[in-house]
């Protein structure tokens, strides 16, 4: 846990105009990473529900800091593995109204009823990903050849992908 910042610049074999290139990432967090997503009947989105005018005040108070919102792609191609490039919410940069009230009420009342329990200031709850769509594919999350390596590791014998 924690926020982090995370330099590096080449350090063997470094050429041309790329020698001296450096790259810093900032608010590095490291911990658990929970996954919300859901299935076409779960696309109540928090605008439509009671909850919405209350969740925003506290998010806007800095409340929920800790929840960082992606999006993330829909075009998996099971072929080869790949997908396209996952990015950060640009609405959180700013307001997080037009972020927040895309979520779907299932996918925001799972890291809020996580996080309201504790006590402000106490300890950081782990930090949670979220998307704005309401169906995902687990997929994105490992590669064939580890799931493959694992269901052998565990006996079993992995379908053909």
């Amino acid at each position: 846990f924690g926020n982090y910042s995370l330099s590096a610049r080449c350090a063997a074999g470094c050429q041309g105009d790329n020698a001296t290139a450096a790259v810093t990432l900032l608010n590095l967090t490291f911990g658990d990473v929970f996954i919300c997503a859901g299935q076409s009947n779960m696309q109540l989105m928090l605008e439509y529900t009671f909850e919405r005018n209350a969740s925003i005040e506290r998010v806007r108070r800095g409340s929920y800091d800790n929840i960082r919102l992606f999006y993330g792609p829909m075009n998996f191609d099971y072929a080869t593995n790949q997908t396209d490039v996952w990015v950060i919410n640009a609405d959180q940069a700013g307001d997080p109204v037009q972020s927040f009230n895309k979520l779907s009420t299932g996918g925001w009342r799972s890291p809020r009823n996580l996080i309201d329990p504790i006590p402000d200031g106490h300890n950081t709850p782990p930090w949670y990903l979220s998307t704005e769509f309401s169906r995902f594919y687990a997929t994105c999350w490992y590669t064939f050849e580890a799931l493959t390596d694992a269901m052998l590791a565990a006996g079993t014998t992995p379908p053909p992908f």
